[in-house]
């Protein structure tokens, strides 16, 4: 049997997102035709790197060990290369790594590694967002001049507010972002990928022109885990948002304003958000905490849901949440951005809204209260569509 090494510098359990969860479906599957140990480093300072508060029983891991002074360009790929040179792989395959991407990669590069790219790491220097007060920014520092890399230097520098004791500070200032020279290391690391796989076109056309072995492979979900019949409609209705609701990107003021018109008018509904109890407040009698759920408790509450809304305003790189509301068997109100443009088709599979525009948001909630037959209708097609898919 074959051996292939995964790296990932993010992987955690219970996952903090859906990036880990697709990691660790891919992992899982592809133990099975080979012998695969997934390589993460054990460093819990700013990000849950490591750890493993429930076990992963279906591949083998192995932790490499990190702290504040040497999770850095230079240990990072230098101790990762030393455990992937030790474990002799016939493939390499690179996952999540942030910032320290190009240097990992560059490392391992006699074993041609091959690149997923979940989101946007390292193609944007603001945490890999292309978000910039608040709005999508539009300048591509990797194809663009000079004075654009300055500007997204700065741009970064100022979101990080020149600190390196935060989540993202620590691992910016470790790879050197600010310098000239990661631009270059950049576009290498995708020279000298064997192959890229990404989930939506922005990012295929981001890299087309370093490397043209680029496959869209976009993720997914087990359907049948999820409820595969509509609920019920009663004259109550819950309204759920998915996910981490802090994150600007997310969307989640936008849902808000929305759900604030329309408690003007409607007082049969809820929305639930996805917080720890105890970590989360607010004052509108409307919103509810619902909890946060691990993987296995989620279909559960899929179960009390009515209508899911997913309201990023980021270029979202897929929308995991999206695919699991329609396995639910739900209809999905999407921001008409990002990976979420392909998931929904507009009036067959959900709706979409202008990323951002809260009176449209408003009204497409209001569609679908209004029309329980219509909501049915995308409801059952996005099963169908989550099973064919």
């Amino acid at each position: 049997m074959k051996k292939l090494a995964i790296i990932d510098l993010l992987f955690n359990w219970p996952p903090d997102g859906g990036a880990r969860v697709d990691i660790k479906e891919i992992a899982t599957r592809l133990a099975k035709d080979f012998d695969v140990l997934m390589i993460c480093p054990d460093y819990q300072q700013f990000f849950p790197r490591g750890r493993f508060k429930t076990p992963v029983k279906d591949f083998p891991i192995k932790k490499v060990p990190f702290n504040f002074y040497t999770f850095n360009y230079y240990f990072v790929s230098k101790r990762i290369k030393k455990v992937v040179d030790w474990f002799n792989p016939d493939y390499v395959f690179i996952a999540d790594a942030w910032f320290m991407k190009p240097y990992i990669t560059l490392a391992l590069r006699k074993y041609k590694p091959i690149l997923r790219f979940y989101a946007y790491e390292s193609l944007c220097l603001n945490r890999g967002t292309f978000f910039k007060l608040g709005k999508v920014c539009k300048i591509r520092y990797l194809n663009g001049s000079l004075k654009s890399f300055i500007t997204c230097i700065f741009c970064s520098m100022a979101y990080q507010k020149f600190r390196s004791d935060t989540q993202h500070g620590q691992e910016y200032w470790g790879s050197l972002c600010f310098s000239p020279r990661y631009r270059k290391y950049v576009q290498e690391m995708l020279k000298v990928a064997s192959k890229i796989i990404v989930y939506n076109n922005f990012q295929k056309e981001l890299m087309e022109r370093y490397n043209k072995n680029i496959f869209l492979a976009p993720s997914g979900v087990d359907v049948y885990k999820f409820p595969d019949k509509p609920k019920k409609r009663s004259n109550f209705i819950n309204i759920a948002m998915i996910g981490r609701l802090t994150d600007p990107v997310k969307g989640f003021k936008t849902l808000r304003a929305a759900v604030k018109k329309l408690y003007k008018e409607y007082k049969n509904f809820k929305l639930l958000v996805t917080f720890k109890k105890r970590e989360a407040y607010f004052k509108e009698p409307y919103i509810e905490v619902a909890g946060w759920f691990s993987q296995e408790e989620l279909p559960q509450f899929y179960k009390t849901v009515d209508i899911c809304i997913v309201p990023s305003i980021w270029q979202e790189p897929f929308g995991i949440v999206a695919v699991e509301a329609m396995a639910s068997t739900k209809p999905v109100i999407a921001s008409n951005t990002g990976g979420l443009s392909t998931i929904i088709k507009d009036g067959y599979n959900g709706l979409l809204f202008e990323p951002g525009n809260d009176k449209e948001l408003y009204q497409k909630i209001v569609t679908l209260i209004e029309n329980p037959e219509l909501a049915l209708k995308l409801a059952l097609n996005a099963r169908q569509d989550a099973e064919n898919n």
